[in-house]
């Protein structure tokens, strides 16, 4: 056993510190550990913020003026990773329901990784529907933040966060270069129906930046 605590001594930091001081083996080998995983804790805690951090400032940096950095942290930091499955929870109480497979996956990885990906994934528009407050803007900015991330090395497209509601948005729209390739996530304002006059500045707009780019996704709120 000593032989252990010897080498125990040897291989963990502070351990011999401990034992200089006149501490006995076991307990200079206990405090050592303590200290060392203490300082890992605080240093993941550090790099994890900093990362965190990163992600936070770009993404406020990219969607300013639309959003501050108050509002991208809040957003992410409240976030609840949104999920989706193969079959619909609309059919779940049919009798018929109880036998089937239902797989669920988190949605923003299945972004990233499928539906960005034309070699896995031919459907180029989504439509993210949810009642006003459910948090659909949490999620495209989630997204957005998580996509344009240092630490995404699969990214293949620039993204483009498009909230209709503001109205400096047109201008930013009419910077579009034909042929122009990136992921379109425009945010329609519930107020505004876009859909009722075809003649509306953002949907003359959005139709010649839509029909310049057709080999990316768009998703919709």
């Amino acid at each position: 056993m000593d032989k252990i605590f010897e080498a125990l001594i040897k291989l963990i930091p502070f351990s011999q510190l401990f034992e200089k001081s006149g501490i006995s083996k076991t307990t200079s080998v206990a405090f050592a550990g303590l200290i060392n995983t203490a300082l890992v804790c605080a240093l993941y805690s550090l790099l994890r913020y900093l990362v965190n951090h990163y992600k936070n400032s770009k993404a406020a940096s990219d969607l300013a003026p639309y959003f501050n950095y108050q509002e991208i942290k809040s957003k992410r930091d409240l976030f609840i990773a949104t999920q989706f499955q193969n079959q619909s929870p609309t059919h779940e109480e049919e009798p018929a329901f109880s036998h089937r497979f239902v797989s669920k996956n988190l949605l923003i990885p299945f972004f990233m990784k499928t539906a960005f990906n034309e070699k896995k994934e031919s459907d180029k528009f989504y439509l993210v529907l949810a009642d006003s407050g459910m948090g659909k803007t949490t999620f495209m900015i989630n997204l957005y933040a998580q996509y344009t991330s240092f630490f995404n090395f699969g990214r293949k497209y620039k993204i483009r966060f498009y909230p209709f509601g503001d109205a400096r948005i047109l201008e930013q729209i009419k910077k579009i270069k034909p042929g122009e390739n990136f992921v379109c996530l425009p945010k329609p304002n519930g107020n505004m129906p876009l859909t009722a006059d075809i003649n509306h500045p953002i949907k003359r707009a959005m139709g010649r930046s839509t029909s310049a780019n057709t080999n990316t996704p768009e998703v919709t709120t």
